[in-house]
């Protein structure tokens, strides 16, 4: 019987390797939280999505990382962006929580929480061999199922359920607020529907107007 090819095994194919100059407004880097989502509908399981990941990011797929007021470097607070070499994450490792992925310690895998993953992504092109059969070329979405949210109170009161959680969560974590667009990836990858950041926004600012 033919062994089954594991998540991240490869072909002797180089992995294609981003240009220098790719930075944050390049189409072809994908949401890391978007690759995990592919790896979960493939592995089953989002933990070991992550271990996938994490193997992956070391060896075949770049990756890039933006920084933003939360996660700035503090030995240069200046840089907006950078690609990572594999060698970055030797020493690191992905892990999925709740709120999303995380970077540990390679040496703690598993043990302490870590830091949110913020602005990571991954080149497009190496992921490819990753994309589940379901998604179309360009399709880049995430989840087996992506509608637009769909009508129906219960749908609705589903996700802004599911922000509010988010936020009471980030502020007892003592983290800053998630933006509507982390929200709504947060959605993707834990209800399978996708509200548009326009209409967390605006659910959000009738909460705090106490509509």
């Amino acid at each position: 019987m033919a062994k089954k090819a594991s998540p991240t095994s490869t072909t002797s194919r180089p992995a294609a390797k981003p240009p220098p100059a790719a930075g944050p407004d390049d189409p072809r880097w994908l949401p890391a939280a978007t690759f995990h989502g592919w790896l979960t509908e493939r592995s089953g399981n989002r933990d070991l999505a992550a271990n996938d990941l994490t193997q992956l990011v070391r060896t075949t797929v770049h990756t890039m990382q933006r920084y933003l007021d939360r996660n700035r470097r503090p030995d240069r607070p200046d840089l907006e962006w950078e690609q990572l070499p594999f060698s970055h994450w030797n020493e690191r490792a992905l892990t999925s929580w709740s709120a999303g992925l995380r970077v540990t310690s390679a040496k703690q895998h598993g043990v302490g929480a870590g830091i949110p993953a913020f602005g990571l992504y991954v080149w497009g092109p190496n992921c490819e061999a990753f994309r589940p059969a379901f998604l179309g070329p360009g399709d880049n979405t995430g989840a087996r199922s992506i509608p637009r949210q769909p009508s129906g109170p219960k749908t609705a009161r589903g996700w802004q359920d599911h922000v509010l959680r988010e936020i009471v969560r980030a502020f007892w974590d003592k983290r800053p607020e998630p933006t509507a667009s982390e929200l709504a990836q947060s959605c993707i990858e834990r209800l399978g529907i996708a509200p548009e950041t326009s209409a967390i926004t605006r659910f959000l600012r009738n909460v705090r107007d106490g509509q």
